[in-house]
């Protein structure tokens, strides 16, 4: 394998896992809402497809990271980055993800302590 197609992959890969660990707080913090709704016996907003299985939504998961993948992958394939470049769009990636996940993954954890707080 070519250079070339080690840095698209690269690209395509950080591209997957970025819309994937930014997105995924987002569903978990509707599962909490919708609990919290749940148990307040208030209507909640469900999601329009019917996932309820685990196999249903971890093929859901996969399908979506492919389908991820491939875009990055088109993208990468039509500005064929340089080596620095993709190390570089990696590392910024990551630090992205860790900047904002910080403050996501806070906000789930405040939600589900006002849902559990109410058993205690």
């Amino acid at each position: 394998m070519d250079t070339q197609t080690l840095n698209n992959i690269l690209v395509a890969v950080v591209f997957a896992h970025t819309m994937h660990s930014l997105l995924e707080p987002v569903n978990i913090r509707a599962k909490v809402a919708r609990l919290a709704a749940y148990i307040d016996k208030k209507p909640a907003k469900e999601i329009p497809i019917n996932i309820n299985t685990r196999a249903k939504g971890i093929g859901l998961g996969y399908g979506i990271v492919l389908m991820l993948f491939l875009i990055g992958f088109s993208f990468a394939s039509l500005i064929d980055p340089t080596t620095k470049t993709s190390i570089l769009f990696a590392v910024v990636a990551m630090v992205i993800i860790e900047l904002v996940n910080t403050v996501t993954i806070d906000a789930y954890h405040a939600e589900i302590e006002k849902v559990t707080k109410r058993f205690k």
